[in-house]
């Protein structure tokens, strides 16, 4: 994967995250497990660490995590890029060596990842969406839109669930809840 990565034939990286709980992952015959492993907190900081393992260009995060999956998804004229008229949505990596441990972060539904244990030297210490800060490097920073979230969980959930998911906006992009773009 990686020398792929090196020569320039991946086009992404992403995750199969799910959080399932071990019981879900122990059968003997791989195809009767549960899909999906816990890992999305940790993708950055993994590709990262592999990234400056192989002295390969930081800047390759932005891209196989950002700009691609913007322009892939359509939406590369908001998203993916720091650049005017562009949505402000930024990750501040920190050199912070530690041992990831997913049950002891906080930030999981299940106590255990396939990543557990593993050294990795630099960790999310903000995160911004269009510019406000949502993530302190250790919690999720209540906002506006997170309690608009929250309040409206249901009528979101009706909303997928009788319309089967496929509302659309203009020029063919998916329009979530009350015709917010994503």
């Amino acid at each position: 994967l990686w020398r792929h990565l090196a020569a320039g034939h991946v086009t992404i990286v992403s995750t199969d995250h799910v959080s399932w709980s071990e019981d879900r992952k122990v059968d003997p015959v791989m195809a009767r497990n549960a899909s999906g492993v816990p890992g999305l907190e940790a993708l950055y900081p993994l590709l990262v660490k592999g990234l400056v393992e192989r002295d390969l260009p930081l800047s390759w995060a932005a891209r196989l995590l950002a700009a691609n999956p913007a322009r892939l998804f359509r939406i590369g004229d908001v998203k993916g890029a720091l650049a005017p008229g562009r949505d402000a949505d930024i990750m501040v990596m920190a050199h912070a060596p530690h041992r990831y441990e997913a049950a002891r972060s906080g930030h999981n539904f299940v106590g255990w990842s396939p990543y557990d244990g593993i050294e990795l030297p630099y960790r999310p210490i903000a995160t911004f969406r269009r510019g406000e800060a949502i993530f302190d490097g250790s919690q999720a920073i209540h906002h506006h839109f997170a309690r608009l979230f929250e309040e409206h969980i249901e009528q979101l959930v009706f909303h997928i669930g009788h319309s089967g998911g496929r509302s659309w906006g203009q020029r063919g992009r998916r329009l979530g809840w009350r015709g917010c773009r994503y």
